[in-house]
């Protein structure tokens, strides 16, 4: 069963794991965790978790734009 979820500070470390090996690739939104991290208005992310609960997917709402990581 494949679960999304709003991410917030408690799945941090997991998120990092996630998008630090390909950091380049994930910029913008390491960029904006640092800066903003997971509590703003304008600033929504969301994880897709598989059955174990590990996490396979990022997707970032920044006002008006959705990068995606994967």
């Amino acid at each position: 069963m494949m679960v999304i979820r709003r991410l917030g500070i408690n799945d941090h470390e997991q998120c990092m794991e996630l998008l630090k090996p390909k950091a380049a690739e994930n910029l913008f939104i390491l960029g904006d965790i640092e800066a903003y991290g997971y509590e703003q208005d304008f600033q929504k992310l969301w994880g897709d978790f598989d059955e174990k609960g590990n996490l396979r997917a990022v997707l970032l709402k920044f006002y008006k734009n959705y990068p995606l990581c994967r």
